[in-house]
């Protein structure tokens, strides 16, 4: 015996459900957790011995960072588009870190 969900309650349901599990964890994601701690930055330290570089830049982390590793090198964290309204520009050897206005 199977229950029907009307398709609108349905995906009422899911959304709920996701964003409860988000807000969770929400403060966990969006917090920067320090030099030390901060599993990218402690990432990049770890493969620049190998893959020396000027720049590494990274998304899906929902914070900005743009912090110098060394006197060559530096690791960015773009942010995102939906809190933060941030993005990455690398123009003519420069990067920058850049944000959306509302209009």
């Amino acid at each position: 015996f199977a229950t029907l969900v009307h398709p609108n309650w349905a995906m009422w349901i899911g959304y709920k459900w996701s964003g409860n599990s988000r807000m969770k964890e929400s403060d966990k994601n969006h917090a920067y957790l320090g030099e030390n701690k901060e599993h990218l930055v402690v990432y990049t330290k770890e493969i620049m011995q190998q893959h020396p570089a000027n720049f590494y830049v990274y998304g899906h982390r929902h914070i900005v960072l743009d912090l110098m590793l060394n006197r060559d090198s530096r690791i960015v964290i773009l942010g995102d588009w939906i809190s933060s309204f941030s993005y990455g520009v690398l123009e003519n050897g420069q990067f920058s870190m850049e944000y959306f206005e509302k209009e």
